[in-house]
């Protein structure tokens, strides 16, 4: 008998999560496959209980299933990556970037159809910075500071879209703490003064805010944006071009693409937001575009 082994976080989808083993489950019985599940009511739970289904998973080669938002998922990834196991993809989060960027379906039951299937499951570069993968984007700074100020906010004033809104402009207005840098880019040395480092490996993100950028990733490189030490009227331009998708235009904004990436910071540490999660990492931040390998099952 074939065997599945689920991981999901029950509180992503606005509670779909808890619902979703008994989908899984149903489809499993279609096709004579044996379901184990794996969820934890903690962050450490959750974390062994990756590392049981993955581990349970190299022993019987079964198909290992994330299911939840692209930080849930990367979390899975993170202990995934570089394993001889097969990965499918439930997406049920917010946004959805990585699903989205490899055409895994955003409704449960075909996704679930697709994870489930005879398909091939093909090798995808996984981007790192400091060991620590990420799928969509990696940020320090005022963005990886906005990050912060939300959870706080939502644990105050709960999970919503205006308090997540109305947090993220109070961020930007804030006072910025301004960042001197030493980077390696490819080899090169370059310095500079930014209030944002933000990386990214998702071309459709990138794509969303019309950002040249985007065409890194068909060239196997990952996305720098630096963002440069703002005035106030300049912080209302850079939102107005965020929504209006001008940004290529904006002065204050540096964008290039990289394979390899070593940034040097005059603190020891520092908060970087990864896939919208933070994490506290040391100085220097060494950011690679394809240190990781992943067999992702996927429409190409």
């Amino acid at each position: 008998m074939k065997k599945a082994h689920l991981i999901f976080n029950r509180k992503s989808g606005k509670g779909f999560g808890e619902a979703l083993p008994e989908k899984v489950q149903a489809a499993c019985d279609e096709r004579g496959i044996h379901l184990s599940l794996y969820s934890g009511a903690t962050f450490e739970q959750f974390e062994k209980q990756i590392e049981a289904a993955i581990e349970n998973a190299k022993q019987d080669g079964g198909v290992v299933l994330a299911a939840g938002g692209d930080g849930t998922i990367r979390g899975v990834i993170q202990k995934a990556a570089n394993q001889n196991i097969r990965l499918g993809v439930i997406p049920i989060g917010t946004f959805n970037f990585f699903a989205r960027n490899y055409n895994i379906p955003l409704e449960p039951e075909e996704s679930i159809r697709l994870a489930l299937s005879d398909a091939e499951a093909r090798p995808i570069p996984i981007a790192s910075i400091n060991d620590h993968v990420f799928l969509v984007n990696a940020s320090m700074g005022i963005y990886s500071q906005a990050i912060k100020d939300r959870e706080q906010s939502t644990r105050r004033f709960g999970r919503n879209r205006l308090v997540v809104i109305i947090s993220t402009l109070f961020s930007f207005f804030n006072k910025q703490r301004l960042l001197n840098i030493d980077m390696v880019v490819d080899g090169v040395d370059y310095k500079t003064q930014t209030s944002m480092v933000f990386i990214g490996t998702n071309s459709l993100q990138l794509e969303n805010l019309n950002m040249k950028t985007a065409e890194c990733m068909k060239r196997g490189s990952i996305a720098v944006i630096l963002l440069k030490p703002l005035r106030y009227f300049e912080i209302l331009r850079i939102i107005f071009r965020g929504f209006t998708k001008t940004l290529e235009n904006e002065a204050n904004v540096e964008s290039f693409c990289a394979t390899s990436l070593i940034i040097y910071t005059r603190r020891q540490t520092h908060d970087i937001a990864l896939d919208g999660e933070l994490f506290h990492l040391a100085s220097p931040l060494k950011i690679n575009a394809k240190s990781h390998s992943l067999n992702l099952v996927y429409t190409p």
